[in-house]
């Protein structure tokens, strides 16, 4: 697979962070719990039946990756609806988290129906292209 592991953080880091920005305007949030939250997301959607398990309040759970996704989902975007339309803030950045989990399962959708590749194949053809036609003008001004 083409997609490198630094770049889907850095476009995590932004896409989740945007979500926040756009959902949040007078918060503040530090961290890449959002990067964290998108490679959750696309594991789980990668391999649904994968066990995951975890501590809630010293509570020890076990639940497919399948239905982990689906709670986080849930539990992100009551905290945003909470937190935009009741006013409730917890101190979790819940649109964060969102934005990493909706960014995950959209690269998990590109990735299946190709699109990725195929933009990924124009991006190449069009730097090659470029390379190409400023290269051979740079070797001959020499």
């Amino acid at each position: 697979n083409n997609l490198s592991l630094s770049a889907y953080c850095i476009a995590s880091a932004i896409i989740s962070n945007l979500f926040f920005m756009l959902l949040t305007p007078n918060g503040s949030c530090i961290g890449l719990s959002g990067v964290s939250l998108s490679l959750l997301a696309l594991d789980a959607k990668l391999h649904p039946s994968k066990e995951l398990q975890f501590l809630i309040r010293f509570i020890p759970i076990r639940l497919p990756a399948y239905y982990a996704l689906i709670g986080l989902l849930a539990w992100s975007t009551l905290g945003v609806v909470n937190s935009t339309f009741g006013g409730i803030h917890d101190g979790v950045a819940h649109s964060v988290h969102l934005g990493g989990l909706v960014f995950g399962v959209a690269v998990y959708e590109l990735l299946k129906r190709g699109i990725y590749r195929k933009y990924l194949r124009l991006v190449k053809k069009s730097l090659f292209d470029w390379k190409r036609t400023f290269g051979s003008q740079s070797r001959q001004q020499k």
